[in-house]
């Protein structure tokens, strides 16, 4: 009797973790939804870079939302570039693009300074995102001041798809940087 109320009582907590989960994977996709929908209204680089980082504030709770895209033009709050001549800076995004994957967790103080500038201080946790189309465009980071919230290992399906959504409404704005000179451009 013991071991069935340990088991039942270890049942009713999958369910709820998967409860849980199940959850959370609605809110994510409810969040892609609103973005989606809203950057389909954008008509601007500008337009685009609020819309993201208002929404994934908002839905993915995110502290702080930056670009840092690869070409020249006018920088903003959230939005920085790197020139294409610029190849120390690109070095350090050459690992995004050779694997397109997020990388998720802690940053070095010289990452957080160069992907969030002086509001890089009060970041604990980070995503990393490649931003690339049919060229590499560069990285959206989303910070947070919670050191759980990122961290190597967790699931990256509703990042991945939040990174083509965001890069395919950025490649309409950007003028485009080849595939692998990012890469290259670091070797």
């Amino acid at each position: 009797v013991q071991r069935q109320r340990q088991r039942h009582t270890d049942l009713e907590q999958r369910l709820t973790h998967l409860m849980s989960a199940a959850h959370n994977s609605e809110r994510m996709v409810t969040g892609l939804h609103t973005l989606a929908v809203e950057l389909l209204r954008c008509h601007t680089l500008e337009q685009v870079v609020k819309t993201c980082s208002h929404i994934i504030r908002d839905e993915f709770k995110a502290h702080i939302v930056a670009f840092r895209l690869i070409g020249s033009g006018e920088s903003h709050e959230g939005l920085n570039f790197i020139s294409p001549d610029d190849h120390r800076a690109l070095k350090q995004l050459s690992h995004l693009f050779t694997k397109r994957q997020p990388v998720c967790g802690r940053l070095r103080p010289k990452q957080q300074e160069f992907l969030f500038g002086k509001q890089g201080d009060v970041i604990k946790s980070a995503v990393l995102i490649p931003l690339f189309e049919h060229s590499e465009l560069g990285v959206l980071a989303l910070g947070s001041d919670d050191e759980a919230r990122y961290y190597p290992g967790m699931g990256t399906l509703f990042i991945n798809q939040l990174g083509a959504l965001v890069s395919s409404a950025l490649a309409h704005h950007v003028t485009p940087l080849p595939l692998n000179s990012a890469e290259s451009a670091g070797h």
